[in-house]
């Protein structure tokens, strides 16, 4: 076995602290910072609604990105009439998706010259109402040939008219309703004579319901054995009885259950002794709470690996704590942080610029070369075993 040498060197920097340094990866709304998403006017990367800031999103009428409802905003998506690109209810607004009548993209249902309305006017050609007249209108109509209502001469209806032969209703004479008649063939109600029947009754052998002798029933009967209830002996049952193994609920015993039993295996509750609980009890290991003990927790505990809260000494937290190394907030000295703090290099905040501290160390590790476990290496201060590839700088 053969060992290399570590070299460590030590630099030390003197430097002003009155000196500003502009935080470059800052998305805050400051007008100097270019990646700043805010609202100011002269920042390139801005989101607001600022007239001369061209990456605005706002509702300024020369912001050429703006989204809002201003008419000469190429980019609005206002009711303006002037805007070509709104999408509200203007009738000289050529993309408008409301309902005026000389818009041709409206979406409304006012009148009857719009080709491209929805709306239930009798002459709109592409009206999705229930008039008579309108062709393509998905009302209850008689007359209307694409009407979805219950009107018994419409041959589209899906209504419950008993003589309209594609209606989805409930009459017993209507061979093509879903309804809940007996002597209807296609009917999904819940007759006990209907044999196509989804309802709860028990003689009905492609019912849906709750009824313990229906065998394709899915109620929370026990001896229904396609039942999705929650009752203790039905074995597809999926409620919270602890006797019924193909329950979702949150019974101990109930070896399926997704509830917050501490003796449930698959229990998806907070409990502690409970190995698959998506909780914050802190001795369930797959519990994503915020308990400082449970290794599974996406909580804000400093002392749980796996939290993503807002801890200091917790290595997984996305919170805004400066010693998390995974910390996602806005703390300056963290260097993962997407805050809005100024020496914050990866912050997304409003500071654009922050003081140079007066010293700093710059430590500069060049590993030793053999193959084992070295705490300068992998995720911050893991313990990997394959041997580190980069230099760390700290």
């Amino acid at each position: 076995r053969t060992c290399g040498l570590g070299i460590t060197f030590l630099t030390t920097i003197n430097s002003s602290s009155q000196d500003s340094v502009p935080n470059t990866r800052s998305l805050g709304d400051s007008a100097s910072n270019p990646r700043s998403l805010g609202d100011s006017a002269p920042n390139p990367r801005s989101l607001g609604d600022s007239a001369p800031n061209p990456r605005s999103l706002g509702d300024s009428a020369p912001n050429p990105r703006s989204l809002g409802d201003s008419a000469p905003n190429p980019r609005s998506l206002g009711d303006s009439a002037s805007n070509p690109r709104s999408l509200g209810d203007s009738a000289s607004n050529p993309r408008s998706l409301g309902d005026s009548v000389p818009n041709p993209r409206s979406l409304g249902d006012n009148s009857a010259p719009n080709p491209r309305s929805l709306g239930d006017s009798a002459p709109n050609p592409r009206s999705l109402g229930d008039s008579a007249p309108n062709p393509r209108s998905l009302g209850d109509s008689a007359p209307n040939p694409r009407s979805l209502g219950d009107s018994a001469s419409n041959p589209r209806s899906l209504g419950d008219s008993a003589s309209n032969p594609r209606s989805l209703g409930d009459s017993a004479s209507n061979p093509r309703s879903r309804g809940d008649s007996a002597s209807n063939p296609r009917s999904l109600g819940d007759s006990a004579f209907n044999p196509r029947s989804r309802g709860d009754s028990a003689p009905n052998p492609r019912s849906r319901g709750d009824s313990a002798p229906n065998p394709r029933s899915r109620g929370d009967s026990a001896p229904n054995p396609r039942s999705w209830g929650d009752s203790a002996p039905n074995p597809r049952s999926l409620g919270d009885s602890a006797s019924n193994p193909r329950s979702w609920g949150d019974s101990a015993s109930n070896p399926r259950s997704l509830g917050d039993s501490a003796s449930n295996p698959r229990s998806w509750g907070d409990s502690a002794p409970n190995p698959r609980s998506w909780g914050d009890s802190a001795s369930n290991p797959r519990s994503l709470g915020d308990s400082a003990s449970n290794p599974r927790s996406l909580g804000d505990s400093a002392s749980n690996p796996r939290s993503w809260g807002d801890s200091a000494p917790n290595p997984r937290s996305r919170g805004d704590s400066a010693p998390n190394p995974r910390s996602l907030g806005d703390s300056a000295s963290n260097p993962r942080s997407r805050g809005d703090s100024a020496p914050n290099p990866r912050s997304r905040g409003s500071m654009m610029a922050y003081d140079r501290p007066t010293s700093y160390t710059s430590f500069i590790l060049i590993p030793p070369q053999f193959t084992g476990r070295s705490p300068w290496h992998g995720n911050y201060w893991g313990d990997h075993s394959e041997p580190p590839h980069t230099l760390k700088i700290i």
